[in-house]
Formats: structure tokens, C-alpha cells, sequence
């Protein structure tokens, strides 16, 4: 078994990883409260929340959230969202995350008799899928792409890099994707070059900037190395296991 407290690093590691895009300065204090942390005085903390449960491969609710948030535990939603939402400290998300990713094990399964640590990092990668809502009657020999939608890819990627302890390399830039995005992008700007007056770009610019969000997952892909599940599951086990060699 691991170190709790090498997890808790891990996961303020990323979560220091995290928060520069969002505006952060510094690396978070541990007993800070999130929105005082220098460059966070504007965020929203269900956004911000939200995009946590992605970026750590994680499925839990809002109310989970809520609730989750100490001496305001008891109060009614709304109330709780005006007086605390904004207030739990590092520390406090650190607590509730590693409650939750700790919910999946790599262990060692025993298959005809024989102990198989690959075969138990399939076996938690079934269970990761399970969570995040994706059907997990996939078999070894299967591969990834034709199991996990484009959409869940990234939180189940993700998952198997915790699981891994960051030995799974990370999903890949599809440069297609972003080519082919990119160009629709060019065209519109060339339709509407005749009349580039401002709402014509402001409408451009705020579809464009949803149509990036939305295709974000297709701009990633999996690593060539880990085409089945079998590869990623090797992979997992030599990281959990703690063999870093291949």
C-alpha cells in the first residue's frame, strides 16, 4: 500500500497544475481557503469543482460537493452555497478528493489459480469505467477507442494515470482534429471578411469559442503504445506496482 502522504502531494501537485489557467500566483497553502488564494478572488467554485472532478477522472454530483463542505454540512443548499461555497480550504478539496480516487485498488487478482497483477489493473480499470458511467464489459483484447466515447476519454484517461502513479504517458495531441478546426475557423473569417463589421465577429468569436470547448476531447488521442486495454493494463501495473522499468 502507498503513502497517504505521497498521494495527498500527488494531488496537490495537480491541483497546483490546475489553478494556473485559472489565475492562481503561487502554489496553494494547504490550510488557505480556496478563494483567498492570490488570483482566485473572482472564480467560481462550482465551475472550478466541476472541472477538478474531470481533471482527476472522478464522477461525483453537485450536492456531493455541497456537502462535503464541513460546519455548513447541515444547512439548506442555497444557504450553504451564499455562506461556504466559496470558503473550504486545500486541504479540505484534498481530503475529498483522495476519498474518492481511493475507491479503486490495483490489486493482484488470482486467474486459474495463478496471482496476476495485469489482470487486477483490469480489473480496476473496469471498476474506473463503472464510476464514470461507461460500460465495463470490455475485454483485454479490446481496444480503448472503440470502448470509451471521445467524451469520457479524457476523466478515464486520467483515472488510469492515478492509478498508474503518472507511469500511463498522457493522451496525445490529435493533430487532425486541430487542423481540421482550425480551418473552419480560417473559412469563417474569409465568409465573413466582406462584412467584418462588430457583431459579425463578436457572434465568431463566441462560436468559436464554444465550438472549442465542445471539440477539445476530439483534439486528444490515445498513445500508439496503449491500443487495448491488455497494453494499459500492464502499464498500470508496473506503475501502481511500483516497476517503472518498461
Amino acid at each position: 500500500m502507498h503513502d497517504m502522504t505521497e498521494d495527498r502531494a500527488r494531488i496537490f501537485a495537480q491541483l497546483n497544475r490546475i489553478v494556473r489557467p485559472w489565475g492562481a500566483k503561487r502554489d496553494v497553502d494547504p490550510d488557505e481557503y480556496i478563494d483567498a488564494t492570490d488570483g482566485l478572488e473572482e472564480f467560481d467554485p462550482l465551475d472550478f469543482y466541476l472541472g477538478v472532478r474531470r481533471d482527476f477522472g472522478l464522477q461525483y454530483t453537485t450536492d456531493e460537493v455541497l456537502r462535503c463542505g464541513g460546519e455548513g454540512a447541515e444547512l439548506p443548499k442555497a444557504e450553504w452555497m451564499h455562506r461556504y461555497a466559496r470558503c473550504w480550504t486545500w486541504n479540505g478539496l484534498v481530503d475529498f478528493l483522495l476519498a474518492r480516487l481511493q475507491s479503486v485498488r490495483v490489486e493482484e487478482a488470482v486467474v486459474l489459480g495463478r496471482r496476476c497483477g495485469p489482470a487486477g489493473a483490469f480489473f480496476a480499470l473496469r471498476e474506473v469505467a463503472a464510476e464514470l458511467d461507461i460500460p465495463a464489459e470490455f475485454r483485454p483484447s479490446d481496444r480503448i477507442t472503440r470502448r470509451i466515447p471521445r467524451e469520457s476519454r479524457r476523466a478515464f484517461w486520467n483515472r488510469a494515470r492515478w492509478l498508474s502513479r503518472d507511469q500511463v504517458d498522457h493522451l496525445e495531441p490529435s493533430w487532425m482534429a486541430i487542423f481540421a478546426f482550425g480551418s473552419l475557423f480560417v473559412l469563417a473569417i474569409l465568409l465573413l471578411g466582406a462584412s467584418c463589421t462588430a457583431p459579425p465577429l463578436f457572434v465568431l468569436a463566441v462560436a468559436c469559442a464554444v465550438a472549442a470547448k465542445l471539440m477539445h476531447p476530439l483534439t486528444q488521442r490515445v498513445p500508439e503504445r496503449f491500443r487495448t486495454f491488455r497494453d494499459l493494463s500492464i502499464a498500470v501495473w508496473h506503475g501502481a506496482d511500483g516497476d517503472v522499468s518498461s
